[in-house]
């Protein structure tokens, strides 16, 4: 990775760190005002045929893995790629934190289904740039299997007999 990549990977790393901690440690609950809303809202989708099982708990929760996929998935970038596990590792160890800290705060809930909400995110983040680096290690082995078999192609028409000493046509 160039010097620019990493310092744009490292920003955008900070960057998501701090957002983290602003809706983690905010007084009250980010979803406070739009709550109510969401509810009526999912009141009315149950009604022309969403599941039941998609209630508010459900988004919450959702809303808690796509809210740690970015980290995972930029800590594992910035690693070598033995250590694609430090992302996930750091995502359970942040969430644990926060919900720690959370138990201290008196308008917010900490739960251990976060910190695995949290973690599955996580998880997810490190587990998508493990997958698209392989989907590019196979491309790169077969481009270069395709122009080392080329090349010695190549290499081979350029006698200029064949067998018995006569010119191999063109």
């Amino acid at each position: 990775m160039t010097r620019k990549w990493r310092i744009i990977t490292w920003s955008v790393l900070v960057a998501c760190f701090i957002v983290m901690l602003l809706i983690a440690f905010w007084p009250t609950p980010v979803d406070a005002e739009g709550g109510p809303g969401l509810r009526e809202w999912l009141a009315w989708a149950h009604h022309y045929g969403l599941p039941r099982w998609f209630d508010y708990a459900f988004v919450e929760s959702a809303a808690n893995v796509v809210f740690f996929i970015p980290l995972g998935a930029l800590i594992t970038v910035e690693l070598p790629r033995r250590l694609w596990w430090v992302g996930p590792a750091t995502g359970a160890v942040f969430s644990m934190i926060i919900e720690t800290v959370q138990i201290w705060m008196p308008d917010r809930v900490s739960s251990i289904a976060d910190v695995i909400a949290n973690t599955s995110g996580a998880i997810l983040g490190s587990l998508a740039v493990v997958l698209v680096r392989r989907g590019v290690d196979r491309r790169s082995a077969v481009a270069s299997a395709a122009a080392v078999g080329a090349a010695s192609g190549a290499a081979a028409d350029t006698s200029t007999t064949a067998d018995y000493g006569r010119p191999r046509p063109r």
